[in-house]
């Protein structure tokens, strides 16, 4: 996280919340908030600009070359995987399949004729072999008219929007004419570009979320791929997945602005506490730590050094990171009253 210097506020808050005479001890119990020293590995922020793209895109054409008969389907309709799209006109195929059948079946029968006889040893083995060759010759032919036929048909090969179609009946098309462009855009993706001083340290990555001036709030994200090889900017391609049920605050084409965060060199961890549990007493910066063993709040003067990312106070001295500490009410309190935990305390976790 990069600590920003918000001294004037620090000295604000500290200016408000300030101690008073250090006496109390009496039996009045005081229900206090608490809460544990946050613990936060060091990080730095970038920020790089992103496209939105779907994130499965296909754009189907037919296998073989044909005069197309029909089109089923039309721009922006949904389509689901398998679902028929278009066929093309199979007359010439239909014909040479039904000449390619009626020979494979005359030739079929002739090599069981022939094999009969050759296992009564009536015909030499070379003309065995010569007939089952003509056999295989046909049976190839023949099965290629069955696959043109079945690739005369074009199934949408995943479900999402038509946003295109590209042909129209009465066309000729080849195996490279695209026919179709399908989108899912339940599933997008987020494109950008890194700088070779942030790929060296894209092992540091730590957390990256996506936001625009559309969006109330930002998107979270997660890193699917990064280019091995820069390009002719020196600039390495990274794609950002986005989770399904965020995929309906964007459409393909939009632009967004990415914030990537990236662990320091450094590993030495930052510890932070929120801002409403820090006060001022004789000028110095303070906690009350509560001491379970007798549920009374003791002043700890504490050394910090700003505010964090997330709005908490930055602690450089006087904690050793497992003291529990009053987090709302402070300037109520005094040096050794007695306290009870409004609620349980919650262990904040390593962020990572």
């Amino acid at each position: 996280m990069r600590y920003r210097g918000c001294f004037f506020v620090m000295s604000l808050v500290l200016l408000i919340v300030s101690c008073t005479a250090d006496k109390g001890g009496g039996e009045t119990i005081r229900p206090v908030k608490t809460g544990r020293v946050e613990m936060s590995v060091p990080m730095e922020r970038t920020s790089l600009s992103g496209t939105v793209s779907a994130g499965m895109e296909a754009h189907p054409s037919f296998r073989i070359a044909g005069v197309v008969k029909e089109i089923y389907v039309r721009e922006g309709e949904h389509v689901e995987k398998g679902q028929l799209l278009a066929e093309l006109d199979t007359r010439d195929i239909e014909e040479a399949s039904a000449a390619a059948k009626s020979k494979y079946e005359q030739v079929a029968a002739e090599v069981g004729r022939v094999e009969e006889l050759y296992k009564r040893k009536s015909v030499a083995k070379n003309e065995y072999e010569k007939a089952i060759s003509g056999l295989q010759t046909v049976t190839s032919l023949y099965e290629t008219t069955q696959n043109q036929l079945a690739d005369s048909r074009l199934y949408a090969p995943i479900s999402g929007t038509v946003q295109t179609v590209s042909v129209s009946p009465n066309m000729t098309v080849t195996p490279v004419s695209g026919v179709v462009s399908i989108i899912n855009t339940n599933s997008l993706q987020i494109e950008g570009y890194i700088s070779s001083s942030l790929y060296v340290r894209r092992d540091r990555f730590v957390r990256m979320v996506a936001y625009s001036a559309l969006m109330k709030d930002s998107i979270p994200l997660e890193i699917s791929y990064i280019s091995p090889k820069a390009n002719n900017n020196q600039l390495y391609k990274v794609r950002f997945d986005v989770a399904p049920e965020q995929s309906r605050r964007l459409a393909p084409g939009m632009v967004v602005e990415i914030s990537l965060y990236y662990k320091t060199a450094s590993d030495a961890d930052v510890m932070s506490v929120p801002m409403s549990s820090v006060f001022a007493c004789e000028g110095k910066p303070s906690v009350w730590c509560v001491d379970t063993a007798t549920m009374t709040v003791v002043r700890r003067e504490i050394g910090t050094k700003g505010l964090s990312d997330e709005g908490n106070v930055i602690v450089t001295s006087g904690l050793s990171g497992d003291e529990i500490l009053v987090t709302a009410g402070v300037s109520m309190l005094h040096e050794g009253d007695k306290v009870r935990l409004s609620s349980p305390i919650v262990d904040v976790e390593l962020t990572k």
